[in-house]
């Protein structure tokens, strides 16, 4: 079972502690010091970010959720899902995109255009309409059940 979200030991990202974390997911995922340096990278990125953020907005941002350690989690997630490298990355630098600290150009220089896409369609997905339970049931229906029919049991 996965879970939705991790407890941890560190009330703010300031006390966060990026080579332990490194090192836990690279024992979990069998990565080598050297393969974790994008990860890396992207948490000391997300990491200044979110500093920066705050400092410039001082009390207005107080009450937000630091999205730096959503983006740790986020990539906890899915390290626990067996997901690695880009995906990783991503997840670490997403929420910054998405609130426009930091943009897909950027991204994009610093760890490749695979690391962007993968923002930019998360993105995407924000924007598409939700399709309704019926439409949902029809798309089903259609690549399942060809006749227009659910198939009995």
């Amino acid at each position: 079972m996965v879970k939705t979200r991790d407890v941890h030991d560190f009330p703010h990202e300031s006390h966060f502690n990026i080579d332990k974390w490194l090192l836990h997911i690279g024992a979990k995922l069998g990565l080598s010091r050297e393969q974790l340096r994008p990860l890396q990278a992207a948490l000391e990125l997300s990491q200044a970010t979110e500093q920066k953020v705050r400092a410039d907005a001082g009390d207005a941002e107080s009450h937000r959720p630091s999205a730096f350690l959503t983006g740790v989690e986020m990539a906890e997630i899915l390290a626990d899902l067996g997901l690695h490298d880009e995906g990783l990355v991503a997840a670490v630098l997403y929420r910054h995109v998405r609130e426009r600290h930091l943009s897909l150009p950027r991204i994009e220089k610093e760890f490749g255009p695979v690391v962007a896409l993968l923002i930019e369609n998360v993105l995407q997905l924000l924007v598409q309409p939700v399709a309704s339970r019926e439409e949902l049931i029809q798309v089903h229906l259609a690549q399942h059940a060809p006749e227009g029919r659910l198939r009995e049991l």
